[in-house]
């Protein structure tokens, strides 16, 4: 099993004895994004896009695969979704019958 993203962020700086304030100024990422995205804090970061910008970027700098490292979340975060939204709110249909309830449906 590989890593987990913020993980693998995290060890590699770590490596390089790289602390966060060297990795905003370059990077220009504010440190509590790299925080929450070292502890995989996904809802403190602004949006789905701008984290795979931020993975890549922060990776980028490390010398990781950016590209990988920003794929990776968008399968492991989907998957997460995915699994949230099954276990707690039914189908897409199921749950948009009650909350609209169509005029013909009563006949």
């Amino acid at each position: 099993m590989e890593k987990a993203v913020g993980n693998t962020l995290r060890e590699a700086r770590n490596r390089r004895k790289i602390d966060l304030p060297q990795v905003e100024e370059a990077t220009k990422i504010r440190i509590r994004y790299l925080r929450a995205i070292e502890n995989e804090e996904w809802d403190v970061l602004p949006g789905d896009a701008y984290v795979r910008a931020f993975i890549r970027t922060y990776a980028s700098f490390l010398g990781l695969d950016g590209e990988r490292l920003a794929e990776e979340h968008r399968r492991e975060v989907g998957a997460s979704r995915r699994n949230a939204a099954g276990a707690s709110h039914g189908s897409h249909r199921e749950r948009w019958r009650w909350a609209c309830p169509l005029p013909w449906s009563r006949f």
